[in-house]
């Protein structure tokens, strides 16, 4: 029902006795439900929050869940349903799918090996379209250095879509040999 609306009846007996009763009808306003959230796209293994609005109680689908918040954790491409109340008892839903972005295989490339204190060495950025290295503070394809002593390396790489995925190295330099002139 949009409208109000009347409705008459009027019955009537064997004998034509009649009598007439009527009844109006008044819409309840249904509640807008809708799930909150900015995109369909999401970096694979993301944990978000869902949020539900325009209702005042609601039922998540298919996670059965009840609360205007919903965490999710987006591995695979999946559909979300929110179905909303009113407190009169008036329903409406709406739904959401979620498509992960696979991220970057961010790999750090060193083939050198173990090598002596103060050795210069070279490691190179894999697998990711942007690349930050930890604790060197770059942004470089490359990065070299002189390792003087144990040093864990950290990349981080990102594709073109802002997800980002790490590598880490650990480096432990040979000692120099002691040399004695006496």
């Amino acid at each position: 029902v949009m409208d109000t609306i009347k409705i008459n009846l009027t019955g009537t007996n064997k004998d034509g006795c009649a009598v007439s009763d009527s009844v109006k009808l008044y819409p309840l306003p249904l509640p807008n439900t809708k799930i909150l959230f900015d995109t369909n796209y999401v970096c694979q293994g993301s944990a978000i929050a869902l949020t539900a609005s325009g209702a005042d109680s609601y039922q998540w689908q298919p996670v059965h869940e009840t609360s205007s918040t919903l965490p999710v954790t987006v591995n695979d491409t999946m559909k979300i349903d929110l179905i909303g109340t009113s407190r009169s008892g008036c329903v409406t839903d709406d739904s959401l799918a979620l498509y992960p972005i696979t991220l970057p295989k961010t790999t750090i490339i060193y083939d050198s090996g173990e090598v002596c204190q103060g050795t210069w060495i070279t490691l190179k950025a894999s697998g990711a379209d942007d690349y930050h290295w930890f604790p060197k503070d770059t942004t470089s394809l490359v990065l070299s250095f002189d390792l003087l002593k144990y040093t864990k390396i950290q990349l981080v790489g990102s594709n073109k879509e802002g997800c980002s995925a790490k590598d880490s190295l650990e480096l432990t330099p040979l000692p120099l040999p002691t040399v004695d002139f006496s």
